[in-house]
């Protein structure tokens, strides 16, 4: 049923020309600061990708710095890539005499690079960087510039760990903040439904059954027509009963407090798929009758109800697959997939909507995940995985 699919959405900081705001000023101040300090005609600095397979040109300063600026380079590959794979300094005197010199990033550059001096830069006893000087003003490189940038690449790591750490808490304290003028949003939206859906419809249907029961009374000496009126009456009262219904199951659904989350997916996905047209199956496993603490299950429930308002509202699906499943290495795992037309996760969640930021919320309130696999015409898969000792409680 569910092809599960695990390819996990990217939180990571990638060091490349798109980098901005606080890390980008650190970054280019100390390209600055380098290159005045140890009088060269260039500096550089080089940041370790995600992968750990690459080098990019973040930051630089003096001449030939803006036609590198984001430029890749393979760890392993040139003198800046071989200090990133060893963790060692390099000097070069004559970069053309140095077998590792790769020389590619001069051409078409109108700045020719004779001497280098790299040193690695080191985080938690990782390689983050590099941090490279190009061509000394006065004469070459000694043993002198190489203690000296050295001494500078301890301080230089540490600002730039800080300065992207920065960046995320300010990055999540603007989504936090995003998310929750939306929450505020999305409830005063709600409670104007359910103000409309109650005087619209049950406070309509509350005015027509004082009617019939008015016609009712003058209708006293015909039983025939006494009979067909209340046959009415019960008609509405039906309805009204059913819309209440619905509005309660829409807020909470009593059979999540009474029977647990598996009936409650269960009879929520199929009023969901006839109510939508959409082909919905569910499967749970692992679980056996057994019941998770409120918490998990409330909020296990709202992030299923969440990502199948998203499959109505974006995916345009014609089946949708749930799975909920107890994994004997003390998981509860939530898959949602969907045959839609897909979208770009990362692209989704850069412009902050609510339903993403609101299931991955929900997820990491548990100590759990959320990951999404999704593209453009191919569907998308939905993870969340939660701790399962988060669902022992007294209940």
């Amino acid at each position: 049923m569910i092809r599960k699919r695990q390819k996990s959405v990217s939180s990571g900081w990638k060091a490349g020309p798109a980098g901005q705001g606080v890390l980008q000023q650190t970054l280019a101040l100390i390209a600055e600061h380098a290159t005045r300090l140890l009088g060269v005609a260039a500096a550089s600095l080089l940041l370790c990708d995600e992968s750990g397979n690459e080098l990019w040109f973040a930051a630089g300063s003096g001449a030939g710095a803006d036609f590198v600026l984001g430029k890749s380079l393979p760890i392993g590959r040139g003198i800046a890539g071989w200090v990133a794979q060893h963790g060692q300094a390099a000097l070069a005197p004559d970069v053309r005499q140095d077998p590792r010199w790769y020389g590619d990033f001069d051409h078409g550059s109108g700045f020719t690079t004779h001497s280098l001096l790299c040193v690695p830069l080191k985080s938690k006893g990782q390689i983050i960087g590099v941090l490279e000087a190009v061509n000394k003003e006065s004469g070459q490189f000694d043993q002198d510039d190489l203690w000296l940038l050295n001494a500078l690449a301890a301080p230089v790591a540490t600002a730039i760990e800080n300065a992207r750490l920065f960046e995320q808490v300010s990055t999540g304290r603007e989504q936090l903040q995003a998310l929750s003028r939306r929450l505020v949003e999305v409830q005063e939206a709600e409670r104007g439904h359910i103000a409309r859906e109650l005087h619209d419809e049950t406070g309509q249907a509350l005015s027509s059954l004082l009617l019939g029961l008015s016609l009712l009374e003058r209708e006293a000496g015909d039983p025939q027509a006494v009979i067909a009126r209340a046959a009415d009456l019960g008609g509405m009262v039906d309805q009204m009963l059913e819309n209440l219904h619905r509005l309660a199951m829409n807020l909470r659904p009593a059979t999540l407090d009474h029977l647990g989350l598996v009936a409650a997916l269960e009879q929520y996905l199929d009023s969901f798929g006839r109510q939508y047209g959409i082909e919905v199956q569910f499967e749970a496993l692992g679980l056996d009758n057994e019941r998770l603490s409120p918490a998990m299950e409330t909020a296990l429930y709202r992030i299923v109800q969440e990502a199948m308002t998203n499959v109505v509202r974006h995916a345009q699906a014609s089946r949708t697959d749930v799975l909920v499943e107890r994994r004997t290495e003390g998981r509860v795992v939530v898959i949602i997939e969907d045959n839609g037309v897909g979208f770009d996760p990362q692209t989704a969640l850069q412009s902050r909507r609510l339903g993403l930021f609101g299931m991955r919320e929900r997820a990491e309130m548990l100590g759990g995940t959320l990951s999404i696999e999704s593209s453009t015409g191919s569907g998308t898969t939905l993870l969340v995985e939660v701790p399962y000792a988060n669902s022992h409680s007294d209940r």
